[in-house]
């Protein structure tokens, strides 16, 4: 058909129909048949169905289509406009096509090899896939919508709304994307996102995906086995997961952070605010606890190597190897956690009912000047070193066994205490008042 006017056709199976320069096709219905639009010509408002086919070449347009089950095709600088896509149907933007303001109603749209979607709104069940050195401009994903860039892809200006998903692979492009109270990010194979997770976002860092951004109050980043996330920021009333199998690594932590078994964390700062958890058969290394930072490791949880700092403290039900606890730190062993190689210089450890620290090995326990030890009720040491001017104190019901006292260190056991095997060197003290009880103690000459 050329320079004509076709209104209302039907074209079924096996038949095309062809729309040359000049020419218009109107209302058509392509019931299993095919429809193609060439230079100059122009279809509106065809209807695919039936597992047809509508094909859009260099500078042929089409406006209007309803895609129901079947395939658009915008290729070859061609352009469609206003298209409906339903479940069922797919519409493919390719060398250098062009799709503007498409509409995915459950149905799906490719845009890969130079093509270009301007304005898709993708609604509930529909998907829209942009591919190699495809461009996506302008999308809005909506409820249970779904938005996938792969490597070499492009998106720009990409809103995705409450109940929306996207996810990312590989060397994908995103610029100026806008994720919504209940947006949901997936950061998938070879994709680095560093956008911001705001409040009621959820990112969630897949097998071989890396996320760096930061983590807003009421957003929630989820780090997945063999998934890494680097040098994110998780503020305050935000919260970061890492699950088993996922890293992360140097991040600063003002909201809740939380290491599920078989995670590993490195080099965390929490700060004021902040709560790092280890759960059982996580594990946390090179965390750093600033004022007002919290670490809690939980039960057969493991924090190796730590610094508390000044108005740092650390809850202790598992595990903590070679921990340094500064001026104005606190160390805190419950009942069931153990702490070992830990050196005390000026802040406070304590041990309660059930709990145990243990001294000896490569780097010891040892408190140093101005640093207090507190054995309470059912605590116990063993193999503390105390240096001069700092203080081990055995509270009724607290046991201390095999503390070595140095010159200018002290040992004070309070009534109901208990003190066994104390080594006592030259210029060491040990105290030991009414009701408390040594026993075995050494005491070397002047002590």
């Amino acid at each position: 058909m050329a320079g004509g006017t076709a209104i209302g056709t039907t074209v079924y199976s096996a038949s095309q129909q062809e729309v040359f320069s000049g020419a218009r096709a109107v209302s058509t219905t392509l019931s299993g048949g095919a429809q193609s639009v060439h230079d100059g010509g122009t279809a509106t408002a065809t209807r695919i169905v039936s597992g047809a086919s509508q094909q859009v070449f260099s500078g042929g347009t089409a406006i209007g289509t309803t895609v129901s089950d079947g395939n658009e095709f915008v290729g070859q600088s061609g352009l469609a406009i206003s298209t409906t896509v339903h479940l069922g149907g797919a519409q493919d933007v390719f060398s250098a096509g062009t799709a503007l303001q498409t509409t995915l109603a459950g149905g799906v749209q490719f845009v890969d090899a130079a093509g270009l979607a301007s304005g898709t709104t993708v609604l509930s069940f529909g998907h829209q896939f942009v591919d190699s050195t495809g461009v996506a401009l302008a999308t809005t994903v909506k409820n249970h919508g779904d938005e996938f860039i792969h490597d070499g892809g492009a998106v720009s200006g990409l809103i995705v709304s409450s109940g929306g998903r996207f996810e990312g692979f590989g060397n994908a492009v995103v610029i100026a994307a806008q994720f919504r109270s209940g947006a949901q990010i997936e950061v998938g194979s070879g994709f680095v996102f560093n956008s911001a997770v705001g409040n009621g976002v959820t990112e969630q860092v897949l097998s071989a995906g890396t996320g760096t951004g930061s983590v807003s109050s009421g957003g929630t980043l989820i780090v997945r086995s063999d998934g890494l996330a680097t040098g994110a920021t998780v503020r305050k009333g935000g919260a970061a997961f890492v699950r088993s199998g996922g890293t992360i690594g140097a991040m600063v932590v003002s909201g809740v952070d939380v290491i599920s078994s078989g995670g590993v964390e490195s080099g965390a700062t929490i700060s004021k605010g902040g709560i790092e958890k280890v759960l059982s058969a996580g594990f946390a290394s090179a965390s750093t606890l600033d004022s007002g930072g919290t670490q809690i490791v939980l039960s057969a949880g493991t924090a190796f190597v730590v610094m508390v700092k000044g108005g740092g403290h650390q809850i202790v039900s598992g595990l903590a190897d070679l921990v340094f606890v500064s001026s104005g730190g606190e160390q805190d062993v419950g009942r069931g956690g153990t702490a070992e190689a830990v050196l005390i210089s000026g802040g406070t450890g304590k041990v309660f009912g059930g709990g145990f620290v243990l001294g000896g090995g490569l780097f010891g326990f040892t408190v140093n000047s101005g640093g207090v030890e507190i054995a309470n009720s059912g605590g116990t040491t063993s193999a503390v070193a105390v240096a001069s001017g700092g203080e081990l104190i055995i509270r009724s019901g607290g046991t201390g066994i095999g503390t070595t006292i140095r010159l200018g260190g002290q040992e004070l056991v309070s009534a109901g205490g208990k003190s066994i095997a104390t080594q006592i060197r030259s210029g060491g003290t040990e105290t030991v008042f009414n009701g408390g009880l040594d026993s075995g103690a050494t005491v070397n000459s002047s002590g």
